[in-house]
């Protein structure tokens, strides 16, 4: 699975790109990679996702100390799809799918995932 990842924003950290089977996520991601210095627009690649339908989800993770669970207050993060709505994406033969472009969003309070 791969594409592009746009941010604007101020904030940095390693860039977390991960692919779950469910949404919201649950345990652990199918497959991740994770860029230790991005620049943006970042491209990405994810390997080793088996065929099946996929959600992909992006963050920027500011504070590595806390663990690479996603904190809407502080991480800039994203979906494929609408933020709030997230797409899914079928992978026909191993990690074939190509063009999976996303955005983050700036950090802020009230993310539907803010809990």
């Amino acid at each position: 699975m791969s594409g592009v990842i746009e941010y604007r924003g101020q904030e940095s950290g390693p860039l977390r790109v991960a692919v779950f089977s469910s949404f919201p996520p649950r345990g652990a991601p199918v497959a991740e990679v994770v860029i230790e210095d991005p620049v943006f627009p970042q491209a990405y690649a994810v390997h080793g996702v088996p065929p099946g339908r996929y959600f992909l989800l992006a963050l920027v993770d500011t504070n590595v100390d806390d663990g690479d669970r996603y904190r809407p207050r502080v991480d800039p993060g994203g979906t494929y799809g609408a933020y709030r709505s997230p797409a899914s994406i079928t992978v026909e033969t191993s990690g074939s799918a190509s063009g999976i472009d996303l955005g983050l969003v700036a950090p802020a309070p009230g993310s539907p995932w803010d809990r």
